[in-house]
């Protein structure tokens, strides 16, 4: 789970969202801090600063910051049952995902699209640990250091051409994507000057990134969080993000096929974002 903070002021878009809405839209009440000095209490429920509530998510804490907010919880579980479901076609694998949200039998739902056209759905269902299969019991750990990032893995199990189902703890789950950043790294492993990487001190430890394996994944740990990531990417030359990459997030509604999709602007390229 991402800070209340930037997620109550920002988008918020979580794999539960499908059931659960955006992040602010479990928030209940909040405090903000206005830029007066005044604090103001917004509810959902109450006319009174209704539209300071309804304003707060987007503003990036330009209407004034969040001192704390009621949000609804649900029960939690000890482990997450995913499972894997690859499609050659986008519009099938679109379907399915339609099909899943309408039944709203799974806890969470995503999908990842590869170069090779494979589209992965990935849907997921808390459970306790007296409900394990034992038998789709899983020794992958994404936070394991020499593991695969999350996103390999599921790949590497697109392959097989077959529904994989395995087993994850519900902290780890939520924290899948930490290493690696999602696979916003990859344009790392690309840079071909090395002289530009030593004039740039700050980046040594990324080039080490350049060759990823299990070695590499183990010894640089610390340099793969999306902590990590996040800062050298804040710090470095501005010619790197201009060439090397482009990092966004949009929201749509559910589309029905591939043309619908790639129709928007810059989407089409976004298609071979993992290359």
């Amino acid at each position: 789970m991402e800070i209340l903070k930037p997620n109550s002021k920002g988008g918020g878009v979580e794999t539960s969202s499908y059931r659960y809405g955006l992040f602010n839209e479990i928030c209940k009440s909040i405090y903000v801090l206005c830029g007066d000095g005044s604090i103001r209490h917004c509810r959902r429920d109450s006319v009174e600063f209704r539209d300071l509530f309804g304003a707060l998510p987007g503003s990036y804490g330009t209407l004034g910051i969040i001192l704390c907010a009621e949000i609804e919880c649900i029960d939690a579980k000890p482990m997450v049952n995913l499972t894997i479901t690859p499609f050659k076609s986008i519009d099938d694998g679109l379907q399915f995902m339609s099909k899943l949200c309408r039944e709203k039998n799974s806890d969470f739902i995503e999908a990842i699209h590869y170069p090779s056209g494979t589209l992965a759905v990935i849907s997921g269902a808390l459970t306790d640990l007296n409900h394990i299969n034992k038998s789709t019991e899983s020794t992958y750990r994404p936070d394991n250091n020499a593991e695969q990032w999350f996103f390999e893995y599921v790949e590497s199990k697109c392959k097989i051409n077959t529904t994989h189902n395995f087993n994850l703890p519900i902290k780890t789950y939520l924290f899948r994507y930490d290493r690696g950043a999602f696979w916003m790294a990859l344009p790392l492993r690309f840079q071909r000057s090395l002289r530009f990487i030593l004039r740039n001190a700050l980046l040594i430890p990324l080039f080490a990134m350049t060759h990823n394996n299990f070695i590499s994944r183990a010894l640089f740990r610390r340099f793969f969080t999306t902590r990590f990531l996040y800062s050298m990417l804040r710090k470095a030359h501005p010619e790197i993000v201009a060439q090397r990459m482009l990092i966004m997030d949009v929201r749509i509604l559910l589309m029905k096929n591939k043309t619908q999709l790639s129709s928007i602007p810059y989407f089409n390229t976004g298609f071979r974002s993992l290359e």
